[in-house]
């Protein structure tokens, strides 16, 4: 896996959804989802156990502690923190990555591929959001 490269700009539906569930259902339900798809993340990945689900559980910590100060109620809350969100992921991935692996180097293009790949989710919440209404 290419992880500095353009292969590393994707649509995190993962962390629209749990915006999405803090929004309508409550801090509950989002501990929930986070701890669970983590656990199943990691389950069924080849990486080391626990990692993802430290990492949704630290995209739900960004939320709460976001929603504090930014409104989630309004869409420009919910952009920003799905941003946030989305760039604090992919930065602490990395990081966890090179501190238990000596072959990940930072590099440019992976904060360039992380930025666009959070402005990317940012902007596409709306539709997702919309979705996720109508089911």
């Amino acid at each position: 896996m290419n992880l500095a490269g353009w292969n590393f700009v994707e649509l995190d539906l993962l962390t629209i959804l749990t915006v999405y569930l803090f929004l309508y259902y409550g801090n509950e339900a989002v501990v929930g989802f986070a701890f669970g798809q983590g656990l199943i993340i990691d389950l069924f990945s080849g990486s080391m156990r626990g990692i993802f689900t430290f990492l949704y559980l630290i995209v739900f910590l960004e939320i709460f502690v976001g929603s504090r100060v930014f409104d989630i109620q309004r869409p420009k809350g919910q952009a920003v923190l799905i941003f946030l969100a989305v760039l604090l992921k992919k930065i602490l991935f990395l990081a966890l990555m090179a501190l238990f692996s000596f072959d990940i180097v930072f590099s440019k293009s992976f904060l360039l591929a992380a930025v666009l790949s959070a402005i990317i989710t940012g902007l596409a919440w709306p539709f997702f959001f919309r979705l996720f209404d109508r089911l």
